[in-house]
């Protein structure tokens, strides 16, 4: 596979489209999945939109490997030209290390979404409820392709950057197979929706287990390109940079990782229409600096204030005890926080003290 994730793609569909005993199915399945209208494609090939028909219905010859190679780069480019989301979707599933047979999305929101607004995306009727009521991104599964080719020990890859997600398994009859398999999956995800099946088609037993392991079960009959579509609109994925150095050791504690998710949280949260999130880690002799920026509109005052005094106000009661903590967490460690916000976004700073700067007495 090389590095440009939009040349292996390219490469994947034109050879299905080329080896395939039905080229003009497997080229509508393509067009279809990336969301292009037959008038739209013939647009960009300069054709008449009759010649994509007469393809894709056989009436006329198979497209040879040139005529295949123009259709796969207007796809490709039309999907640029509306942000990439396809090419993007195809690079995560790759590199989490599966078929795009076997997943056919696998997404991180920008935030923490309730479990109900994707139970109405989808909508999907909730059988027994979870243990956890917000999710942080979804992973859509071909149950079959899974259950058939994926060992059991990789099952926890589905889970992409985060367990805090829902397991969204296509192609059901019953439900017992994926939830059967999802025992042997620790720790478990906040959710799973059996698509395909009505309430009274679920497994006998599909409710004690998600009852035992804790996470919501719901199942749905919706177009599920219909919903992945709604859900990509509404959250639309997060760009996330790094700079950080090979080594950055800070005198911390294991909960600074929950004061650290905190501030990706809502810098997402914050960021602008196409969420882009920095990470930049620096050493000194006595701290290491963590800086999370983005590109939103600027941190509310009074939000930059419980973050870097603990003082909360009444605007941000409740809304702010996640910042609360945070701010609560890095003190307690001896670090500071300090918040830089304009109108191109905001930078937040948190400085460690290293461990030979934690253990000097105090002058």
């Amino acid at each position: 596979m090389s590095d440009d994730p939009r040349d292996d793609l390219a490469r994947r569909i034109a050879g299905e489209i080329t080896l395939s005993s039905n080229p003009g199915a497997t080229l509508r399945k393509w067009r279809t999945d990336f969301d292009v209208s037959q008038t739209e494609l013939a647009e960009r090939l300069d054709v008449s939109s009759s010649v994509i028909s007469d393809y894709e219905s056989g009436r006329r010859e198979s497209p040879g490997i040139g005529v295949v190679s123009r259709i796969v780069r207007a796809l490709l480019d039309i999907d640029e030209s509306r942000g990439g989301g396809r090419i993007r979707q195809y690079a995560r599933v790759i590199s989490a290390g599966f078929e795009s047979d076997i997943v056919h999305d696998l997404r991180e929101y920008p935030t923490a979404i309730p479990l109900e607004r994707l139970y109405e995306a989808m909508d999907a009727t909730e059988v027994v409820p979870g243990e956890r009521d917000h999710v942080s991104g979804h992973t859509v599964i071909n149950s079959i392709e899974a259950i058939k080719r994926l060992p059991s020990e990789e099952f926890y890859r589905l889970y992409g950057q985060s367990t805090n997600r829902a397991l969204v398994f296509t192609d059901v009859t019953r439900g017992e197979s994926p939830l059967v398999a999802l025992r042997v999956v620790n720790p478990t995800p906040n959710a799973v929706i059996l698509h395909g099946l009505e309430p009274e088609d679920l497994w006998e037993h599909a409710t004690a287990l998600a009852k035992i392991d804790g996470f919501a079960l719901a199942v749905s009959t919706c177009d599920l390109d219909e919903a992945l579509a709604k859900l990509r609109e509404e959250y639309p994925e997060v760009s996330v940079s790094a700079e950080i150095p090979e080594t950055a050791v800070a005198e911390t504690r294991p909960r600074i990782e929950t004061a650290l998710w905190e501030l990706l949280d809502n810098a997402a949260e914050h960021a602008g229409a196409e969420p882009a999130i920095g990470i930049e880690v620096t050493t000194a002799e006595e701290s290491v600096s963590v800086r999370v920026r983005d590109d939103g509109p600027g941190l509310p005052e009074a939000e930059q204030q419980v973050l870097t005094t603990g003082e909360e106000g009444p605007l941000v009661h409740g809304a702010g005890l996640g910042l609360f903590l945070t701010h609560w967490l890095i003190t307690n460690l001896e670090g500071e926080v300090s918040v830089t916000a304009t109108d191109d976004g905001t930078t937040v700073e948190v400085a460690l003290p290293t461990p030979a700067a934690a253990a000097a007495p105090e002058s």
